[in-house]
Formats: C-alpha cells, structure tokens, sequence
C-alpha cells in the first residue's frame, strides 16, 4: 500500500514539473489578435522630433510579454520597454517579502559580510525575450530601462535590520551603506557589467524612485502616514530607508554607487510623480541639486512619471516644471504615462466612451505639441514610455494599496490601444493631429446610426456616408473640466504598478493555473482510489 501511494504521488510531483517546465508564451497567449496596417508610433515620433534616438517605450511584465499579442505590438510600435516589476527589490528577492530568503557571505570591499539570497529569474526571462528579438532585428532593436534600484514601497522591511530579521533592531546608517553599496553593484554588474549576457541592452537606469514628500514637497520621511506601521512587510507611504539614515544621504550615496558601478552610457535617473505640481517641482529641482553637488555622484536625467488626467489640460504645467527640471542641467523623460478618464466617464455609454476618447486624445497632443516645442527650442528631452500596452491590463483598471487604480470600480481607458489592439485617438494624438476628429466624427455617426436602428428596431444602419461634424476635441473648458484633478494630489499614497503584486503567479498563465489544478484534482482523486482499493484488499485478506 505504501509504494502505491508513494508511486501515486510520485508520478504527480513529475507532472506538475513538466507543466511548470512549459514555457510561459505558451500558456498566457488569449487567443487570436491581429495589428492594424498603421505606421508604426515610434517612427512617427522619432521623425516628427528629428530624433532617431528618441526612447518611445511601454511597460510590460512578464505575463504581458509572454502574451503574443503584447509582444507584437511593442515590437511593431515601441523601441524600449520598462519592466513593471520585475527589477524592483521585491522581485530581486524573489517576493520573500515577509522573512529574508536566505544568506550567505561574500567578499565585498575587503571585509566579509553577509548578503540575502537574490533571484534574477524573473528580469532574465524577459530580458532573454527581448535579446530574442533584437539578435534577430539587429536594426531594430528593443531598449531596456531598468526600475528601480531604491525605494521606499516594494523593498522588504527585513532589508533594514540586523540579520534581515524586521524582529530586531535597524542597522546603523554605517551597516546601511555596505547593504547598499553591494546591492547596487550587485544588480548593475549582473545586468550591465562587461562579462553580463545583457550587457549594452538598458539604456538607462532608475536610480531612486518616489523620495519627495506629497505633504511637505520636501524629502519624504518616516512620518508620511501615521496610520502605516514601519513593521509592515512594505511600505505605502513611510519611508524605512529615511528611518535609518534621517537624511537624504542614502540617495547621495546610491547615485554615488549607481556611477560607480554603472557603464558611462547608462544614464542615470531620479524618478517621481506630481511631477506637474509647481510646489512639489520645488523639491525635486533641491533633490536634482543636492545629488550633483555631492562628490563623486552622476544624475542625468529625471522621470516625470507622468501620471494625469484627462480632466485636466496639463500642457502648460507640464512646460515649466519640464523647463525646470532641465535648467538643473539633466534631461527629461516622461516615464510612467497614461491618463485617469475624467469624472464624467462612464464606460459603459458608448457616447461617454466617444467623448473621452476624444478628449484623452487631445489630452495626449496638448503635452505632445508641448515636447515638440522644447525640442525644438533646444531642451533635451529623451523620450516618453506609456505605463502599459493596452487598457485592459494597465494598473488603473484595479485599486491597489499601493497607488493609483479606479476609484469607482469603473473600467479606466488610459493608453493608446484599446483591448483589441486597435489604435484609440490617443494613438493618433502622436501620429496625425487631424485624424483625432475625424474618428470622433465616425464614432458618434456609428452611435447615432445604432440609437436610431434600436429605436426603429431595425438593424445598424450603414454609416459609411454619413458625417457629423465634430464639437471641435470636445474639449472646452467649461464642459469638460468640471473634474479637474491636479497631477500634485494622486489619488493614493504612490503612483506605481502595483498590478503584479502576487509576484505575477510565478509568471504563469490563467491556463497553467487551470491545468495544473485539473490535474492535480485527477492525481488526488488517483491516490483516494488506489487507498480505498488497498482498504479492500487488505479487508479481503483478512
């Protein structure tokens, strides 16, 4: 009785590594997609900005690249992507967020010391899909932006204490530096050093993220939220690293690090959100400021995250914080963008869903039209990555703990292309200015044509020679700002990707999830009978 079970279970633990050895791709695909014949973004931008080097990138996670959809579409449209998770400290650490995962010693600047175990698996496997594509297309190529070495949310507390137990005391500011100094160098040498399998992929890094204060516009602290307990696990709001050093020299010392240890091409980047707020533009210029004058430290460029809202024209705002920023002497990149829908959207009314189409598209252009002036003028912006592909799966469509995400529970439709791949007015915000109408035109003569056909009872009546001119981008202030919402108050504590926050299910699919509780039914079911049939025999015998 004993073999046969253990020969049971024996035979289920090979399936489960079996299935958990099928690559990924196969398992998250969602059935058929198909791209429309548009020109491709990246091309329209980069020849509108006479910029052949100008970043025109997406987020994505492993689960969304693994998708041949997702996959498709930013090799077709996008020339860099940012990894939503998965090089954040969290997932280096493989989501051991609650105890350390393990350590060991290692020899680090002449002492001994002992360092948590770390796990690169995640990055590789996206890493390993992209180098795919670029071996292949070498004049084609896909960039990479790292995110993010340091920052208060998504780095486990454990980091911070004695023997990365968070039951014990913090570490003095001395302590802190080496953990530090061997993290940064760490991830940069495996990544981008000389003798890296990824060497020459990133074009940039994110050195410190989120380190400015909503509250006080100046360096966020320990005290950013009373009701959040520095003993969590992570952290909203709080900042353990401010709690250890009080005082900025933790993000001296990691641009210090970060240049030590990072390739002369990698730029460098301070990155953070409200970035279109004029009190907290303040505080980052101070932080831009106090990183360069620090000795033996690099800063070239700040990530406006570029959070917004379509209630909102930001173009103006956006002009002269981004002039501010750059006057410090580094460049500029919007690196998280999308865009809230107003207050007015509802999802679920084809006209609401004409309209703010339309607005977002304008919105999209109003900011467009404002890089394309710096540019000219001479200001170095580098580029703009959109915080995801396609709608469906951008973190505003969920609320998470740790920033933004739908208030209402009503679907958001923050990004260029809808959830069939199709290209949204935004799309064309950057592509031709023109054609945002011209869309607005057709979708509400397909509304119209719909409303007229239901309330006739008649089928949809063609539309193809129809045509109803537009309220301009239906945009004037008085009927569509009436929610303004202000880049400088984001609806949560952060303004993150929080989407993955179940370490992406070990990076399988919904169908590998299902096969394998299938089967692992099947297999349970298998060892009750074989139990239930030994019961027999041995009751037969005796």
């Amino acid at each position: 009785m004993k073999k046969n079970i253990l020969r049971t279970v024996s035979l289920f633990l090979l399936l489960l590594l079996v299935i958990n050895s099928i690559p990924a791709k196969v398992m998250a695909d969602e059935g058929e997609y198909e791209l429309e014949d548009i020109t491709p973004l990246k091309d329209a931008v980069c020849e509108t900005l006479n910029d052949d080097e100008f970043i025109v990138g997406a987020a994505a996670t492993f689960s969304e690249l693994c998708n041949d959809g997702i996959e498709a579409l930013i090799e077709k449209h996008f020339n860099a992507v940012t990894f939503g998770n998965e090089l954040k400290p969290d997932a280096l650490f493989g989501y051991s967020n609650g105890t350390c995962p393990g350590k060991h010693s290692v020899e680090f600047n002449g002492e001994t010391m002992d360092v948590p175990t770390m796990d690169f698996s995640r990055a590789e496997r996206m890493l390993d899909i992209i180098k795919k594509w670029n071996d292949a297309n070498p004049d084609n190529i896909i960039k990479v932006r790292g995110h993010v070495l340091v920052w208060h949310s998504q780095t486990p507390e454990w980091f911070f204490h004695e023997d990365y137990d968070k039951n014990k005391d913090y570490v003095k500011p001395a302590e802190m530096n080496k953990r530090l100094e061997w993290y940064i160098s760490e991830v940069l040498t495996h990544f981008t050093g000389p003798d890296s399998k990824y060497a020459g992929m990133f074009y940039g890094w994110d050195v410190v993220n989120e380190a400015i204060s909503d509250g006080t516009n100046s360096y966020r602290t320990d005290k950013e939220n009373a009701n959040e307990s520095l003993l969590k696990d992570t952290h909203g709001s709080n900042s353990s690293w401010w709690h250890v050093y009080e005082s900025n020299e933790y993000i001296i010392n990691a641009f210090k690090y970060a240049n030590k240890y990072a390739p002369e091409d990698l730029d460098l980047y301070y990155n953070d959100y409200g970035d279109c707020s004029l009190m907290k533009c303040k505080g980052i210029v101070q932080l831009i400021n106090d990183v360069k004058a620090a000795p033996g430290t690099r800063i070239d460029g700040f990530g406006m995250q570029g959070h917004y809202s379509a209630g909102e024209m930001m173009q103006d705002k956006f002009g002269v914080c981004a002039k501010n920023y750059m006057e410090t002497g580094v460049k500029v990149m919007i690196t998280e963008w999308d865009m809230t829908a107003s207050g007015n959207y509802d999802s679920t009314d084809e006209e609401s869903v004409v309209s703010e189409y339309t607005r977002m598209g304008h919105r999209y252009e109003g900011i467009y039209k404002k890089i394309i002036e710096l540019k000219e003028a001479g200001y170095p912006i580098a580029g703009f990555t959109f915080w995801g592909t396609i709608d469906k799966y951008s973190w505003l469509q969920s609320r998470s703990d740790v920033g933004g995400g739908s208030k209402t529970g009503n679907p958001q439709c923050p990004l260029l292309f809808d959830d069939n791949f199709k290209a949204k007015p935004a799309y064309w915000a950057f592509v031709d200015f023109d054609k945002i109408n011209d869309m607005n035109t057709e979708y509400k003569a397909k509304v119209k044509a719909e409303k007229e056909a239901a309330e006739n009872g008649n089928e949809t009546v063609d539309t193809s020679d129809e045509s109803d001119t537009p309220d301009e981008d239906n945009t004037t202030d008085e009927a569509l700002d009436t929610a303004v919402v202000d880049s400088a108050a984001p609806e949560t504590e952060t303004s993150e990707n929080a989407a993955d926050k179940t370490a992406d299910s070990d990076n399988r699919g919904p169908v590998a999830t299902g096969i394998t509780t299938v089967i692992a039914l099947l297999l349970i079911g298998t060892s009750a009978l074989a139990i239930a049939n030994n019961k027999k025999k041995n009751n037969k015998e005796k």
